[in-house]
């Protein structure tokens, strides 16, 4: 298997077919169901849809490398309620029952940087985090095809160490000053502490970039891949696992 010849779909596939072989039981969701050859995939532990509350693990595939990872959302809550349709608000509220809050309590307490180290120890691999966020108005929906390619405002880290972190990109007016944070304890208390909060849509991610293209002088049609279907539960899910429950 050379996951470099593999749609997204077929990547997502083959990893949700080991899931379930292991007993985990979990949907195959694309977030564009038009072009399932190329569009994120996510595998949910449920068959809801919408999946908010959700941790879930994502699944993306580029030329260069496949993006393999958990994610997570926040919710809205508050006065900006009252502008969305009843429908919608029941979809987008925040309760007590999404599992952003416990991702955000293992930011501060220091358990989430133990599940990245072991993603990072057992894939040999750097481990990116990052957060996209956009305001929420009248016609918002999460997983609409417009919002995937709307700039947004977006923060994106390095792991570095056991107590660092470094920033790689910022955009947008949202994350301003998140360039300077340092170690993911900072990060959760800047998240927290974030202006009208209740107001912003946040996605959550964390992943591994595993490359699928290798230096010329290797015979790429005999180099086997850094990852497989197994090793991708076993490695950079398994840790996540915790976070990846119903709601």
């Amino acid at each position: 298997m050379k996951l470099r010849n593999l749609s997204n779909q077929t990547l997502a596939h083959g990893v949700l077919k080991e899931l379930n072989h292991q007993g985990k039981h979990f949907t195959s969701r694309p977030w564009n169901y038009r072009r399932p050859d190329t569009t994120l995939w996510w595998l949910v532990p449920s068959t809801d849809w919408p999946a908010y509350p959700y941790g879930k693990y994502r699944i993306s595939k580029e030329p260069q490398h496949a993006s393999i990872g958990f994610w997570v959302e926040k919710g809205i809550k508050g006065s900006v309620l009252t502008m969305l349709k009843p429908k919608t608000v029941n979809l987008l509220k925040i309760d007590d029952h999404w599992r952003w809050h416990h991702v955000m309590e293992e930011l501060i307490n220091g358990k989430f940087e133990k599940r990245l180290l072991e993603v990072r120890n057992q894939t040999k691999l750097p481990v990116y985090i990052q957060l996209s966020a956009h305001y929420v108005t009248g016609d918002f929906e999460p997983y609409a095809k417009k919002v995937r390619h709307e700039e947004g405002h977006r923060v994106k880290y390095l792991l570095k160490s056991e107590q660092e972190v470094e920033a790689q990109e910022l955009k947008g007016s949202i994350f301003k000053g998140f360039d300077k944070t340092t170690n993911l304890e900072e990060l959760g208390e800047k998240i927290k502490q974030l202006p009208d909060l209740d107001w912003y849509w946040i996605d959550f991610e964390v992943y591994v970039q595993v490359p699928l293209v290798y230096l010329k002088t290797v015979d790429q049609t005999e180099h086997n891949d850094l990852i497989d279907f197994e090793e991708i539960v076993e490695k950079v899910f398994e840790p996540f696992m915790g976070l990846v429950k119903e709601k």
